[in-house]
């Protein structure tokens, strides 16, 4: 592993890391993808914990707002669409089939896996915020750490993706060559759980990537504190 060129006091700082990050001039804002969410939501559909309310909504798994009659909106910024069913309409069998259709077509489609920096912030913090109950519900399903990674593109034809794992019951991270890891001072996200960060390159192209990540963490390092110091307090 290399060192990437920024550190995070707290863990809680992820999310806004992640925003920020996404939000610099030299990423592509319609490459942004984070295909894990649907596992995530897999992984949540029978949990029924009220805590658990707003991510459900997030991955569309929750009707109870459109039964309400709220838009499904997220807050902080959140614009992600997907659409809600009313489970208490019967269908017929042609509805039923066109909507399967849909379904298909709506997961070929490029923009479905898409996301907004804003989004992402949202969904993560309400992952840090509920990791113990979604860490276990997540581990019932796959049977191996949530690791949620973002994709995307960068200037010069790069791309990368930003790993956010989580590991928790003692299990022990496996060491990455191929990647820049952020350093996390407190990495802790509860009593149990610790996370860390870090972005996949090609190593074909490393001096490539250490300039482009550089650029991006001076302009984030001097819109925290106003110097290059390498840390987000």
């Amino acid at each position: 592993m290399r060192k990437f060129n920024f550190e995070l006091s707290l863990a809680s700082l992820i999310p806004e890391f992640i925003n920020q990050f996404l939000l610099n001039a030299s990423i592509d804002q319609n490459s942004i993808t984070c295909l894990e969410l649907e596992d995530l939501g897999d992984a949540l559909k029978g949990a029924r914990d009220p805590g658990l309310k707003d991510i459900k909504k997030f991955l569309s798994l929750d009707n109870e707002s459109h039964l309400s009659g709220e838009e499904n909106d997220c807050e902080d910024g959140c614009e992600h669409e997907h659409a809600h069913k009313d489970p208490l309409v019967p269908k017929s069998v042609e509805e039923t089939m066109e909507e399967v259709d849909a379904d298909l077509e709506e997961v070929d489609n490029e923009y479905y896996h898409r996301y907004t920096p804003a989004e992402l912030r949202y969904i993560f913090d309400k992952v840090i915020d509920n990791i113990d109950k979604i860490y276990d519900y997540y581990l019932d399903y796959a049977t191996v750490n949530l690791t949620m990674t973002v994709n995307f593109k960068m200037a010069g034809s790069l791309e990368s993706n930003l790993v956010v794992e989580f590991l928790g019951h003692g299990i022990k991270p496996e060491n990455i060559d191929d990647s820049f890891y952020v350093t996390v001072k407190n990495a802790m996200v509860s009593d149990d759980i610790a996370v860390r960060v870090y972005f996949y390159y090609d190593t074909g192209r490393t001096d490539e990537y250490e300039k482009v990540f550089n650029d991006i963490t001076d302009v984030m390092n001097v819109k925290h504190e106003g110097k290059y110091n390498g840390r987000m307090n």
